[in-house]
């Protein structure tokens, strides 16, 4: 019954003009309410009877279906606006492409000329201009003083680790030699 409903309804739907998506968006809410509707007062009428069961099982199939009908007109529906909003990017996209080929050239400008910078003449640097030397000797063996000192110190954690080892080993017992062979 709600099926042939549906159906008589999409065909007059299909037959006027075409809705605007939102409006077609709450034709669709509108039907799945009155399809939970009628499944809730057939799902009562059903336990009024004798034989529940199959009662339910027919009114879940019929609200299956016209669900699945209405699934299928908001499928469709998305596909159409999918397709106009590709469209209308499309054109979006010719239109520009259209205004570049007919913007007029851009106006020549005159060839930028680089400014001029007063040219000071190239003397060799005298002794006063230079840095002094740096003693770097000092820098030097301060750093190798430095990995000297690190170097002493991990070996001596080193040395510290072992002796720890050793000692801790001294104190367990010793393993238990492995079992003899067996004789075959």
């Amino acid at each position: 019954m709600l099926a042939s409903c549906l159906a008589a309804f999409a065909a007059v739907g299909a037959c006027a003009a075409e809705p605007s998506s939102q409006a077609e968006r709450e034709r669709i809410a509108k039907q799945r309410q009155a399809a939970e509707v009628q499944y809730a007062q057939r799902e009562a009428e059903c336990k009024r009877r004798f034989v529940v069961t199959s009662c339910i099982d027919q009114a879940r199939a019929d609200r299956r279906q016209s669900l699945d009908n209405l699934h299928q007109q908001e499928i469709a529906l998305d596909e159409v606006e999918r397709q106009q909003r590709s469209a209308e990017h499309r054109r979006r996209r010719e239109a520009k492409a259209w205004d570049e080929i007919n913007k007029p050239p851009p106006e020549p400008r005159a060839p930028r000329v680089p400014k001029q910078r007063e040219a000071k003449p190239l003397l060799p640097p005298s002794a006063a201009s230079r840095p002094a030397p740096v003693d770097r000797s000092a820098d030097e063996q301060q750093a190798r003083e430095r990995f000297e000192a690190r170097q002493r110190e991990a070996q001596a954690h080193k040395e510290e680790i072992e002796k720890r080892n050793r000692d801790r080993a001294a104190k367990r017992k010793p393993a238990l030699p492995m079992p003899a062979a067996s004789s075959p």
